[in-house]
């Protein structure tokens, strides 16, 4: 019998156990829930999913059938080109786990929504495999839990209250979509300590004239310490006009709050692990040296933190997220010439592709298969891969800022221009380096001024390609003795640069007029290439 044949025959027992009496009794209670937070959408899936396993047709349920039957899509559909239904079940699937935190934690059955399926499972409560139960396993490894408490409303009225419900609620729904947290919302009765949560997110929405004024702090449990705090205000007189501002609002905090550099990471996360401790979970340890790593790109924390995912990696091989850090680290050592050796791109790429499987919509893992690519030579399945996880979450501006420079990289110069500033104004903590891309693309354009000046951006004081940069844009400009000394600079941190110095621009610059175009310019400040 195959592993997957196997893992058939033991969803088929553990759906055997429940009735089809019992699985529509359930499926009544979801749909009829306020606190099954789900679209009408994706409760018209949820009801298509269901009668088609009791019906026995689990095996005709595919992406294509979802999106023709519930979805509204033609019969042209080709889940390549649009992701509606990667995007809906996954919204589902965030319903469901809410749901069952919340309303439904004692409910005789659960309906899960495995990963990597479409197929619903109906599992009696008894059962090891539950929701609350998996979040527990979910936790203990070491992803951060934070709770979203109801915002509360001053003196303002039925509008106010409405206002706060839905801010709570498009807050929460926006954070689920990190999946490096794990988002709880407050019930009557249930305190975050209670509930084991790293974090609280707490507000308070007023109203002053015609103005709406909210302010949010993210606390760290259980100390109540502040480790974010911000204030929006917006008119309530052009609220019916300018779009949903509460979803602007919960876009912008999501944003600040989660991803790789986020409130949670920098502040939140470390103060509650500060402690030393013999239980602290490895995989944080990793996550947390590779996050320290990425920001500022040093050899010895790129050292420590390839050390750690190493270890963190052999004890938990289920974590996508693991391996695409580890991916990642391999791909930094090619790129910046720690080693020539292609084939650790290979690694590099079985890695990505290992944590895609195990985690087929983490962001992380998508973007890092489309980087590998790129280094590979490969700027089509490149595209392909960078397009998808742009899809998952638009709110990680780091995540999408480094999908930004990826696609500069593979030439599409002009989207991810336009989608790198936008993001770096939306998120200005973003680590320096990735103004490298704007850099490159001036010096591309011929704006060498503008060039010099991004080149002066990075806070990387030992990494060649600032000095590269700048010797290249003040030889262009006819600076000649600054160039000069910038080339002393340059060949000061990088000694065998007139030997390997093509290579390793090769590695970043795939485009043969801007390849010819950068290495005259050093050519013409003094450089020899051997």
């Amino acid at each position: 019998m195959t592993h997957s044949q196997s893992s058939s025959l033991s969803k088929a027992k553990e759906s055997s156990q429940v009735s089809a009496g019992e699985v529509r009794s359930e499926l009544a209670r979801l749909l009829g829930s306020d606190e099954f937070r789900a679209t009408d959408r994706s409760k018209e899936m949820l009801r298509f999913l269901v009668e088609e396993v009791l019906g026995g047709n689990s095996n005709q349920i595919k992406g294509h059938t979802i999106a023709t039957e519930v979805l509204g899509r033609g019969l042209e559909f080709s889940a390549s080109r649009d992701p509606i239904v990667s995007i809906e079940i996954r919204k589902l699937r965030e319903a469901l786990e809410h749901y069952y935190l919340t309303e439904g934690r004692s409910n005789p059955v659960e309906i899960d929504l495995p990963k990597r399926t479409y197929i619903p499972r109906f599992l009696p409560r008894d059962n090891s495999v539950t929701l609350a139960g998996k979040l527990r396993d979910k936790v203990s490894r070491w992803i951060p839990v934070i709770e979203v408490r109801q915002i509360q409303v001053g003196n303002c009225g039925s509008l106010g209250e409405r206002i706060g419900v839905v801010l709570t609620e498009e807050i929460a729904a926006e954070l689920s979509f990190f999946r490096e947290l794990a988002i709880l919302v407050e019930r009557p009765g249930q305190s975050g300590e209670e509930r084991q949560v790293q974090g609280k997110l707490c507000g308070v929405f007023r109203v002053s004239d015609t103005k709406g004024i909210l302010t949010l702090r993210l606390e760290i449990a259980p100390s109540g310490a502040c480790a974010w705090a911000d204030r929006f205000e917006f008119s309530l007189a052009k609220r019916g006009h300018q779009g949903s501002f509460e979803e602007w609002i919960a876009r912008t905090v999501a944003a600040q709050i989660g991803g790789d550099h986020g409130a949670v990471n920098r502040h939140l996360i470390p103060a509650v692990w500060c402690v030393e401790t013999d239980d602290r979970p490895l995989g944080y340890e990793a996550v947390m040296a590779y996050y320290h790593f990425d920001r500022h790109r040093s050899m010895a924390s790129l050292g420590e933190s390839t050390k750690l995912l190493e270890r963190a990696c052999a004890a938990d091989p289920s974590s996508g997220l693991l391996k695409a850090m580890l991916a990642n680290t391999r791909i930094f050592q090619f790129g910046i010439g720690i080693t020539d050796d292609v084939h650790i791109l290979d690694e590099a790429l079985d890695l990505a592709h290992a944590a895609v499987r195990l985690e087929p919509e983490n962001q992380m893992c998508l973007e890092t298969v489309g980087l590998t690519h790129f280094h590979m030579g490969q700027p089509e399945a490149a595209l392909e891969s960078l397009e998808r996880a742009l899809q998952v979450n638009s709110n990680s501006t780091y995540r999408v800022a480094l999908i930004a420079w990826d696609m500069m990289l593979c030439g599409n110069w002009k989207r991810g221009r336009e989608l790198l500033l936008s993001t770096m104004a939306r998120s200005p903590g973003n680590p320096s380096w990735l103004w490298f891309a704007i850099c490159w693309d001036d010096f591309r354009l011929g704006k060498y001024e503008d060039a010099l000046v991004e080149s002066n951006r990075p806070d990387l004081p030992n990494l060649f390609w600032i000095p590269l940069m700048r010797v290249a844009t003040l030889a262009r400009l006819e600076r000649m003795d600054e160039a000069a000394e910038q080339l002393k600079k340059l060949m000061k941190l990088q000694p065998d640069f007139a030997n390997r110095g093509k290579s390793l621009i090769a590695r970043f610059i795939k485009e043969e007029d801007f390849f010819d175009d950068l290495v005259e310019a050093l050519e013409s400040a003094g450089l020899t290439f051997e």
